[in-house]
């Protein structure tokens, strides 16, 4: 009996081990950024900077504009294709 709770307990030690770590869910509002979502403003340069953040974070969700406005946004070649 002994050596089935000793089996028991290390396998639960090895299921702890291989449990996915879930890091705390982090939200990255893209005006936090800088982009306006007027029209006007290229908000591109913002949602990079936010995207950024999340990825230097471990993660995360970037918050784009709920407002009414439009915002510009221009796709731009990425210099890190790591992701």
């Amino acid at each position: 009996m002994g050596g089935r709770i000793r089996a028991l307990t290390i396998l639960a030690a090895l299921a702890l081990l291989v449990a996915p770590v879930s890091a705390p869910a982090r939200d990255f509002d893209v005006r936090a950024f800088g982009a306006r979502g007027d029209g006007k403003t290229l908000d591109s340069p913002a949602i990079n900077r936010a995207i950024d953040a999340a990825h230097r974070a471990g993660g995360g969700t970037v918050r784009l504009l709920r407002q009414a406005g439009r915002s510009d946004v221009r796709r731009e070649q990425a210099d890190d294709e790591s992701f």
